[in-house]
């Protein structure tokens, strides 16, 4: 209740009419009755929790006290407007309206200026976490005067706390237009993040306009304040993407996402609807063979795939939906099981967005603008994308909406004609103060046109420019509906248990040319591929922590896929009557796979300089295929029917040690087994031999926090065994199973805060891929990326300026198994060497076959201005700065063209055309992407 220290008690003045803009309710006392602020409930804490919790209290003083008020609520964002209502954090359990009083002519305090409380070393590496209430005196000049305790943690947060609090800076409060000093309660819980660890700065909204560099904006409020800490990493590659690394960088397409993590490259891969190319840890993952992908924990990598093992296809995002990435690089982390080899990446939705936003960005391809599309389509070199962010206050549930339209016509000489839509709807609801429901539901719809892989001689001798096309029918169509609840709760204060399920339904259809006429001279090779599935996740994991110092994780998973994947032989997109010795479709099955699985780990802390993390995960497998051609047979190859159902199962041991000498050095060593699946249709036609490929891990690593944690270095030294490596097959179009091989290398992380708006970042990765065994056709594991480097600088200065320059490279790698040290005759080790890959060399010989061909490196400058204030944001995002002729994705397989290549029979240098009489191993890539610029501008509301 209102108190007044005073003699008489205040008087009462009714706020302005335009304080409702802030979705109070206020009567004719000025008493408002404030909605449920949305995002304080990440912190875990709920509406019903707090409303049994200490309320703030403020003081107002002049050299002698003259009155003291308690419960007056205050919303966050003041904006110089209605102080009188606005002096607590805005969440209405804290006050009645009946209580509130305040003084004619007093005007509250505002904090103007927060400083991020540092998570102390021994709570963090404890797990521990807390609640401190500091009393502060903010004096006449918006300074903290005096800052005392007055109801501690322990365990290091006093002293954090008050730390931090002695850094802050008010408005100062004011009465009668004078500045006065004042005394409030001011309230920090540091909380550790539910799953991986965030580096001290916390992934703020990403439809919020951002705030000054180094300074945090809390959705709860500015006298209530949460700092999420690091939960102590479990190897020294493992990490979450930092506030400054994730919100820094534009985030335009779900490329530009995945692009923070370390040590991960991607490819645009023959259009923007198809599943980008994956580069991490000297795996060419291809679209996902080796890289668990996830969605708030839900696999998006799909099994029996008709393009590739563990398609994953990210273009159904929408980036601003995205709030944080969590990466654990190699197979150490007991909740990952089917394709976590290389690593995993689990990428977390937004709970709640703090404000409602508009956003329009087009962009333009300078060289190509002036050309339009050879089919007479709309001009070449232009995108644009709209979206819409709808985030309505309401009391118990918090929904948000979120609507995507995008389209791009690329460099292209064939317009890409890229259609993309995109939406999300997600809500949570709090069922009582310790459980929370959330629903997300998302749609998603494109089609494009691609200019395929072309061959790199074709360009070399002039016939065809680097953005045509030989066969300009390839691209597709893909849709995707899917349904993801999740419920969580906290059964009493050591213990947590989610639940969470998913339901998809998939759609793709993909045409794609990689031979051209070397199988077909008349129709062409052209293929469709069609992927028709229902996908059900479901996932419960049970969450304890026993003597302070025993975190134990118990969890089921059961994953079931329902397939429908066929193989027609087309041209131009028309199905042809047989898929060459045999009627259309070429393969048509039925894959119904299913994965049940269980983990168990526990994190143990016996010492604080020391910790052991022990996993153990089993999966079982159930492979069922059902050819839908007649008489049953596979394909040519597999005329009979297919044997029953097989089921394998695999078990995962993990084990990490992590060893603190010092409070800024961290030691870790790391033992873990993976694996990737084979292919249904594989996996069955071998009676389950080979189905599930293992993966062990070796990794040795150190992270050191330095100069008051302003630098942050890490390195691991790791090895990765892997059974069975997936490689590209260009017949199949898609992956198959190869020979087991060996991968090590070194990772370098650092992440340097020169000035408080000033951030240096870089990662190296250096990684050595090779098969275990040479049986005559090369150690050589093709596309594997020996080196890959990604790195930048990035400065938001608190004037809204914000600017960033990035670099990625990707080294130089093979492109077949064969090297140019690899001898002509495997006989003959001593012998002459292979030859590079000539038009010369006829591919069908077995002799004339052997040379090697080699993959270009590139290195890629990308750079961002913008400006941002709280109600408007403009952006200038330039692409390949120096307008670089790279090859962004690349192939080495076999093709033929016989007729003219865009239909030019005289090449640039005045060479007529001539049939190519036999196939060819060359090199096929899809061309990055010329200097480029996009113009972004965002509305807040």
């Amino acid at each position: 209740m209102a108190r007044a220290a005073s003699r008489t008690s205040p008087s009462h003045s009714t706020p302005p009419r335009s304080c409702r803009s802030w979705k109070g309710q206020l009567r004719n006392t000025g008493r408002p009755s404030l909605p449920w602020r949305r995002g304080a409930r990440r912190s875990g804490i709920s509406s019903s929790s707090r409303r049994r919790g200490r309320r703030p209290a403020v003081e107002a003083q002049r050299s002698q006290p003259a009155h003291s008020f308690s419960e007056i609520p205050m919303h966050p964002i003041s904006r110089g407007r209605c102080h009188a209502l606005l002096l607590a954090f805005a969440i209405p359990s804290l006050a009645r309206a009946e209580e509130l009083a305040l003084p004619s002519g007093f005007a509250p305090p505002r904090l103007i200026e927060r400083v991020e409380a540092r998570y102390p070393d021994e709570a963090r590496r404890a797990g521990l976490s807390g609640t401190v209430l500091l009393q502060l005196v903010v004096d006449v000049d918006g300074s903290v005067r005096e800052a005392q305790v007055a109801r501690g943690a322990g365990h290091g947060f006093d002293e954090a706390a008050l730390e931090a609090a002695r850094k802050l800076r008010f408005e100062p409060a004011r009465q009668g237009g004078a500045p006065i000093s004042v005394q409030l309660n001011y309230e920090i819980h540091f909380l550790l993040t539910p799953e991986l660890p965030t580096l001290h700065d916390v992934a703020r909204p990403a439809g919020s306009a951002p705030e000054e560099a180094g300074k945090q904006k809390s959705s709860r409020g500015p006298f209530e304040v949460t700092v999420e800490g690091e939960r102590p990493f479990t190897a020294a590659s493992a990490r979450v993407v930092r506030d400054r690394d994730f919100l820094l960088r534009p985030r335009i397409t779900p490329e530009d996402i995945l692009r923070v993590v370390p040590g991960l490259v991607l490819a645009q891969h023959q259009g923007g609807g198809k599943a980008d190319q994956l580069f991490l840890r000297g795996f060419d993952a291809d679209h996902g063979t080796d890289v668990s992908v996830n969605l708030d924990g839900i696999p998006v990598n799909m099994p029996s795939h008709t393009h590739g093992q563990g398609f994953a296809d990210l273009h159904f995002l929408i980036p601003e939906a995205i709030e944080r990435i969590e990466v654990v690089k190699g197979p150490y982390d007991a909740q990952y099981g089917d394709f976590d080899t290389a690593g995993a990446v689990n990428l977390v939705t937004r709970d709640v967005f703090d404000r409602s936003q508009l956003t329009v960005q087009g962009g333009v391809f300078p060289t190509a603008l002036a050309a339009h599309d050879v089919e007479g389509g709309p001009p070449r070199g232009t995108s644009w994308r709209a979206l819409g962010i709808a985030a309505p206050a309401m009391e118990k549930v918090h929904p948000w909406f979120a609507a995507e339209v995008s389209g791009a016509q690329g460099p292209f000489l064939h317009g890409e004609r890229l259609q993309r839509y995109n939406l999300f709807a997600s809500s949570s609801f709090e069922l009582s103060p310790r459980a929370q429901l959330s629903v997300l539901g998302l749609a998603y719809a494109s089609s494009w046109i691609g200019s395929g892989q072309i061959p790199s001689r074709l360009i070399e001798q002039g016939f065809l420019d680097r953005y045509g096309a030989i066969d300009p029918s390839e691209g597709g169509d893909t849709q995707r509906q899917q349904l993801i609840v999740s419920l969580r709760a906290r059964p009493d204060d050591s213990s947590s248990f989610t639940a969470a399920g998913s339901v998809l339904r998939y759609g793709l259809t993909l045409f794609n040319d990689f031979s051209f006429q070397a199988k077909d001279p008349v129709n062409g090779d052209e293929i469709e591929q069609d992927d028709q599935r229902t996908s059900i996740f479901a996932n419960l994991k049970y969450e304890r922590r026993d003597l302070g110092f025993l975190n134990s994780t118990l969890g089921v998973q059961l994953r079931s896929d329902d397939v429908t994947a066929s193989l027609f032989k087309v041209h131009k997109r028309a199905r042809l009557a047989r898929c060459l010795e045999i009627e259309n479709p070429c393969v048509s099955t039925n894959d119904r796979q299913t994965d049940a699985a269980a983990y168990l780990q526990a994190d143990l802390r016996p010492l604080a300089w020391l910790r052991l993390v022990l996993g153990l995960r089993h999966d079982l497998f159930e492979f069922d295929v059902r050819s839908l051609k007649p008489g049953f047979g596979l394909d040519a190859e597999h005329p009979d029917p297919l044997p029953p159902a097989v089921q394998r199962s695999i078990t995962s041991p993990k084990a990490s040690l992590v060893l603190t000498p010092l409070p800024q050095l961290d030691l870790y060593f790391n033992y873990g087994q993976g694996f990737h699946s084979n292919d249904a249709r594989s996996a069955v036609e071998t009676g389950g031999s080979g189905a599930l490929p293992r993966a062990i891990g070796y990794e040795i690593g150190a992270r050191t926090r330095l100069l008051d944690e302003r630098l942050d270095l890490a390195a691991a030294l790791w090895r990765l065994d892997l059974a069975s490596e997936l490689v590209w097959s260009g017949d199949q179009g898609g992956t198959s199973p190869s020979d087991p091989t060996r991968r090590q290398g070194i990772d370098l992380e650092g992440r340097y805060r020169i000035l408080p708006w000033l951030f240096a970042d870089l990662d190296v990765s250096l990684a050595n891929a090779q098969y275990r065994q040479d049986f005559g056709n090369g150690h050589a594991v093709a596309l594997a990326p020996p080196r890959i480097i990604t790195g930048g600088l990035t400065a938001r200065h608190p004037s809204g300026v914000s600017a960033s320059l990035r670099v990625r490279h990707i080294g130089p790698r093979p492109a077949s198994q064969l090297e140019a040290s690899s001898p002509l005759d495997p006989a003959n080790p001593a012998g002459p060497r292979v030859p590079p890959c000539t038009p010369a060399l006829d591919a069908n010989d077995p002799v004339q076959s052997r040379c090697f061909l080699v993959a270009d490196g590139y290195t890629i400058f990308d750079a961002v201005l913008g400006y941002t204030t709280p109600r408007w944001s403009l952006f200038l995002i330039a692409e390949n700065l120096t307008n670089s002729a790279y090859r962004e994705a690349q192939f080495g397989n076999v093709s033929q063209v016989i007729a003219p290549p865009d239909g030019r029979t005289v090449s640039s240098k005045g060479a007529p055309w001539t049939p190519e009489g036999h196939a060819v191993q060359d090199i096929h890539y899809t061309p990055g992407n010329p200097f480029g610029a996009q113009l972004a501008a965002t509305l807040y509301f």
